[in-house]
């Protein structure tokens, strides 16, 4: 008479060598997904976090093939699988959280190509020749970026690269190995039910405490200026940006936080020169007077644009904003060098590069047009998968690079490469990046 082998008896006993290499062959996609690219944001370093879930990965996948080479993996797969799954979006949030410069650049550069795209898509392209028709460069007058997490969740994700998708997809096939070996592995239980409460309750303190607390302060310091204490509702305000730095890079919470400046008489703060200076743009609307007032106040009272990290790009859409009403008066050159110097304010910015390169080509400044419009292909065409037509749902990424291969054809056309103009042409016609062999370039 044989007695059923008991779960403890089964979990000790080797797997057969074919669990065992699915196993490991599993273990060594994970860790080879860790080698390719995780999340690429223009020439951005890579962020802290996505190195160290790129480093936890490998990690797995080692143990994963240890453990498949004595053919006992089922100890190393219980817990792989569930870290497997959790690495990129423990990545995501830890980007969000904790480091916003990589998060709020993505919500920041997405509304920018947002404006773009508005302004070019009504001018239909040209299948025959690339021309560049008109040049309405103007912005909108006063530029917000309210925002929520899952806004930064999603631009986040939008810029995640194959190794980010690898991992979830072997994670996958793990799954589906176990599942169709369990007998074979030789467990009857996964991961025990504390185990994942507690995972889960660290990552809530983890995450959920700062923004949980900084939510409070933003509370309290709209409470308190409700009730005309302003000096509090400032020293609110500031705690919770200590709290939550998403805050920091917040345009309308800075614009608030000057109008608080203002109230409680500290004029000679940034942002409240920076609330004036906005106010009267947006009253303003497309008054050339009113956007003239708005950015001499920020030439003339703002003597750093890096006091904060939302005051750079307010600024540079100031100088793109004026750099209008310059066009609109005839003065082309100095609407140029207004662009010039708002790239270098936010080198990031690629609705002011977009207005730069127009106003080159338009100005027959070739040579420097076409390292403008090279610069935008690049920027927009290295974000994440986002350079694969095939793979990205993002058509609108997909218009802005091909009205840019259409400003690059002219360039090249106008300079006597009609073998690059023609390179260009394609690949405008095209949507995509076929870089064809391209003359003198």
């Amino acid at each position: 008479m044989t007695s059923e082998t008991s779960p403890e008896e089964r979990e000790v006993r080797r797997s057969t060598w074919g669990t065992s290499i699915l196993c490991l062959l599993c273990g060594l996609c994970l860790s080879l997904s860790a080698l390719v690219g995780w999340w690429r944001f223009l020439d951005m370093a890579q962020p802290a976090s996505v190195f160290f879930a790129r480093v936890a990965c490998v990690i797995v996948g080692v143990v994963i093939i240890l453990f498949s080479l004595v053919r006992r993996p089922a100890f190393a797969v219980k817990f792989a699988i569930p870290i497997a799954f959790a690495l990129p979006l423990i990545m995501l949030f830890s980007m969000a959280i904790y480091e916003p410069s990589a998060a709020m650049h993505t919500v920041k550069q997405s509304e920018e190509v947002d404006r773009i795209v508005a302004m070019i898509t009504l001018v239909d392209l040209e299948p025959g020749m690339p021309w560049i028709k008109n040049r309405d460069l103007r912005s909108r007058p006063v530029v917000r970026n309210d925002y929520t997490l899952i806004d930064e969740l999603e631009n986040e994700a939008s810029f995640a690269q194959a190794g980010f998708f690898l991992a979830l997809i072997f994670a996958l096939v793990l799954t589906v190995v176990v599942v169709a070996r369990r007998s074979d592995l030789g467990y009857g239980k996964g991961p025990r039910l504390w185990m994942l409460v507690g995972g889960l309750t660290v990552c809530a303190v983890i995450y959920g405490v700062p923004l949980g607390v900084g939510h409070l302060y933003w509370h309290l310091g709209h409470e308190a200026e409700a009730q005309g204490d302003y000096s509090k509702a400032l020293a609110m305000f500031n705690k919770a940006i200590g709290w939550d730095r998403r805050l920091d890079y917040d345009y309308a919470f800075h614009y608030d936080l000057g109008r608080m400046y203002g109230r409680a008489g500290m004029t000679e703060q940034p942002d409240y020169w920076a609330a004036v200076a906005d106010t009267y743009e947006a009253t303003g609307g497309k008054d050339d007077v009113q956007v003239n007032t708005g950015y001499n106040i920020y030439r003339s009272q703002i003597a750093n644009a890096y006091c904060n990290p939302a005051m750079a790009p307010r600024m540079a859409n100031t100088y793109l904003r004026e750099a209008n009403v310059r066009f609109d008066t005839g003065n082309d050159l100095q609407a140029i060098e207004l662009l010039r110097q708002a790239l270098i304010i936010d080198p990031s910015n690629i609705e002011v590069r977009w207005a730069y390169a127009t106003a080159l080509t338009n100005q027959a400044a070739y040579a420097e047009a076409e390292r403008q419009w090279n610069e935008i292909i690049r920027e927009n065409e290295s974000a994440g998968l986002l350079r694969s037509k095939f793979v990205s749902t993002l058509t609108y990424r997909k218009t802005l690079t091909a009205r840019a291969w259409s400003g690059l054809a002219w360039c090249y056309f106008a300079t006597g490469k009609p073998n690059g103009a023609e390179a260009c042409k394609f690949n405008a016609t095209e949507v995509g990046s076929s870089y064809l062999p391209i003359t003198q370039d």
